[in-house]
């Protein structure tokens, strides 16, 4: 095994001086008229958002009143954790909703 091993080791490097450049396309930049508008943000993806965020910050609330009492840094921890997963999912769910253009605009 080792035998092989030095045979690969010994055997010449390839030159690169004679290799070919790899063909590019040239440059060209996206226009602003041709790139796709904004995802549309529905109230049905703001409510499911919203409940994702509200379960989540729910159960950091229960695991953190089912640990022991003299795990007072954890329970702060989860406690804080819900919290910020609450918060996330009233800001979810009282976004504003941007306003539609319409096709003839885009």
């Amino acid at each position: 095994m080792a035998k092989d091993t030095l045979q690969l080791a010994a055997e010449p490097a390839t030159d690169i001086s004679s290799m070919k450049p790899l063909q590019t396309m040239p440059y060209q930049p996206r226009s602003s008229s041709t790139s796709p508008p904004p995802p549309a943000d529905c109230m049905p993806c703001k409510l499911v958002g919203c409940a994702g965020f509200g379960g989540l910050g729910l159960y950091s609330f229960y695991q953190a009143q089912q640990l022991p009492k003299n795990l007072v840094a954890r329970r702060l921890g989860l406690g804080a954790m819900g919290t910020a997963f609450i918060g996330a999912a009233i800001y979810r769910l009282t976004m504003p909703i941007p306003p539609r253009q319409p096709a003839s605009e885009q």
